[in-house]
């Protein structure tokens, strides 16, 4: 991939620092942007024990989220039965079972999660406003326009997640395999946005809190608190 356009952005007194942050955070995202851009996302696999602790890292140093307020991770897995968890009845749990998506339990694992809480919401509250004040209005829309149009960011993203959950994507935003979609889509395009944005910006400490959630994005995909268990989070795994 051609990663000019993005040092390109790298503008000012301090130029040649974030110049250095930019190149820095492209090696640690190299395991994710080439597979990306070849319209394949997939996880590696990594040991239970590994997965838990740097999700609960990553929590902690990218979403600010408390240590206490985390319970345990729940593993939402692509190539595992989908267990019921508590809250879900039988009834439910059935018609779930019985739906007519490509991937029927697509919409199992969607209303297993929160999305009114989820991994990407909680990044925007805590970056976003830091974000655009350090950068400023017009240049971060120099960046987005260049992580859509000359990295092709988003599509490829979107193709990857495709092939990933295998669905197509549908108009119909409350249809459960698109709501997934579009929230994982969101997980890996906003942890990429900000780690790359910041890194553009300058901004050392930020970019140290995102290298535990590239290093997540390989293993496994943090989409939301699980429904009914609050600081429990859904994370998409092989």
């Amino acid at each position: 991939m051609d990663y000019e356009p993005l040092i390109r952005l790298c503008k000012g007194e301090g130029a040649l620092k974030q110049m250095e942050m930019v190149e820095k955070t492209l090696v640690k995202l190299e395991p994710i942007l080439p597979p990306l851009a070849a319209g394949e996302f997939e996880f590696a696999p990594e040991d239970s024990f590994q997965l838990s602790m740097t999700i609960v890292t990553a929590l902690t140093t990218t979403a600010g989220i408390k240590k206490e307020d985390i319970k345990n991770p729940r593993a939402i897995s692509l190539s595992e039965p989908f267990v019921r968890p508590p809250w879900m009845t039988d009834e439910v749990f059935r018609r779930g079972q019985e739906s007519c998506l490509k991937r029927p339990m697509l919409k199992m694992m969607y209303m297993s999660i929160d999305t009114f809480n989820s991994w990407h919401g909680r990044l925007h509250d805590r970056y976003e406003r830091s974000l655009r004040d350090t950068l400023g209005v017009e240049p971060l829309r120099e960046l987005d326009s260049t992580l859509h149009h000359a990295l092709h960011l988003g599509e490829n993203i979107s193709t990857g997640v495709n092939r990933l959950l295998g669905v197509r994507p549908s108009r119909d935003e409350n249809r459960p395999g698109e709501s997934l979609r579009q929230c994982a889509y969101n997980a890996i395009y906003h942890t990429i946005r900000y780690a790359i944005g910041f890194a553009v910006a300058g901004r050392g400490q930020e970019v140290d809190d995102f290298e535990t959630a590239i290093r997540l994005l390989r293993m496994g995909l943090p989409l939301a608190e699980t429904k009914g268990e609050p600081g429990s989070w859904g994370v998409l795994v092989r």
